[in-house]
């Protein structure tokens, strides 16, 4: 399986899934498929995420279908 933009940002940054859905009030387990690219998260989801990780959305959800 391919890492999505999302999950490798989340690595980069050095920081776990679970810190980020906490900081971005977002629930774990949304956040964890995302990162394996099971779901899309909705518009508030994506803004709240790209915001913690202080990326652009284009970039954390480009790879998104």
């Amino acid at each position: 399986m391919n890492a999505t933009n999302l999950k490798v940002e989340i690595a980069k940054k050095g920081m776990l899934v679970k810190d980020v859905a906490e900081m971005a009030g977002v629930n774990i387990t949304y956040v964890s498929m995302a990162c394996n690219g099971r779901i899309k998260l909705t518009t508030a989801h994506q803004l709240a995420i790209a915001n913690v990780l202080e990326k652009s959305v284009k970039e954390l959800f480009a790879d998104v279908r």
